[in-house]
């Protein structure tokens, strides 16, 4: 791996053109200097905080004025409403919480959705997974009312849901981290504090789920990692007492518009989200290959040029991006741990890039 920058791969080239796409997609939903509200927002793990990141940097270039930003503690209708203005529209966070998997954030969108019916409303991209029909009829019963929505999803399989199962107006988009292709460099430069990129501290890092949608459970149906693998999750967050600091200031809020206690914990959030992009990238670049069923753990491992192997989630939400986006060229597949084995310390082995 070369020192100091992050190689311009035949899959980072393939990212920027994702990127391209993106914002083009993006530009032809939103005008420029559109002011917005951001619903939903959260950088509980890296791939949150890479999809916060990214997306205030293009509401940054496309000139719109983020008024206010809210999560499921912060949202109140009434002081959405009064950022909002006629001229405004609702944005509501990408990611892959759209169904009855991660049923707050949900709940969260729908209240939106539900309050302001006749709103102009972009999806950023997600994924889509129901378990249930019922769950997803429901959730129909409320998508098809919103006339002004434009639903972004990030797969194939995920927009086939949204046009003919929610019955929303969708287009296929990348995720939003993919705009974040021209920053990363810079990011892992300033990781030594010299202005260098880390070497790697190990062959392999297994990147593994350790929430709710793990392929893998133990006896008790806990989520754990694949028996003989020393696999981990994202690295815990390291501001504890920033956020118990922020959850104190957002108790209280209880309803009013508060604008700079709002602001304050905007900036803290930000902080985090860079706290916590930096750490994810740090710990895939500790490794000359990373094995993940993490959707942002490949993204940021190509954004990074490190070699990467994916394996299954629980949902499947991982496999129908790569299919949609890229190529096994750019990131081997592999259904069981044995194989994923085998084509790690193949690509480990391998001359350094």
């Amino acid at each position: 791996m070369t020192s100091g920058v992050a190689v311009e791969t035949p899959s980072r080239s393939r990212l920027r053109e994702l990127a391209r796409r993106l914002e083009e997609t993006l530009d032809a939903v939103l005008p420029a200097r559109t002011p917005v509200v951001l619903v939903g927002v959260d950088s509980r793990n890296v791939g949150d905080a890479a999809i916060d990141i990214a997306t205030r940097a293009w509401l940054t270039r496309r000139g719109c004025e983020l008024r206010l930003t809210v999560d499921r503690r912060t949202y109140e209708p009434g002081v959405v409403a009064r950022r909002l203005g006629d001229d405004s529209a609702l944005l509501l966070v990408g990611g892959g919480t759209v169904g009855d998997v991660w049923r707050t954030q949900e709940a969260l969108r729908r209240r939106a959705l539900a309050d302001f019916p006749g709103r102009r409303v972009v999806q950023l991209p997600q994924t889509v997974h129901f378990q249930s029909r019922e769950a997803e009829t429901e959730a129909r019963s409320l998508y098809e009312r919103c006339e002004r929505l434009t639903f972004l999803a990030r797969d194939a399989h995920s927009l086939e849901i949204a046009r003919d199962r929610l019955g929303v107006r969708a287009a296929l988009s990348p995720d939003m981290a993919v705009l974040l292709v021209d920053d990363v460099a810079r990011r892992l430069d300033s990781l030594d504090g010299r202005g260098r990129r880390p070497a790697p501290e190990r062959d392999v890092l297994w990147l593994l789920r350790d929430d709710k949608q793990a392929a893998h459970t133990d006896a008790r149906n806990l989520p754990g990692p694949p028996q003989g693998v020393p696999s981990c999750d994202w690295p815990r967050p390291r501001r504890a007492l920033a956020r118990f600091l922020r959850r104190a200031v957002r108790a209280t809020l209880r309803g009013g518009d508060a604008p700079r206690r709002r602001a304050a914990i905007r900036r803290d959030e930000e902080r985090e989200a860079r706290d916590r992009l930096a750490t994810g990238l740090a710990f895939v670049a500790s490794a000359r290959v990373v094995v993940t069923d993490r959707l942002h753990g490949v993204l940021l491992c190509l954004l990074a040029s490190v070699p990467v192997v994916a394996m299954p989630d629980r949902h499947g939400k991982l496999l129908p991006f790569l299919r949609t986006w890229l190529a096994t060229t750019d990131v081997p597949w592999c259904e069981t741990v044995d194989e994923a084995r085998a084509v790690a310390a193949r690509l480990a082995s391998a001359p350094a890039r």
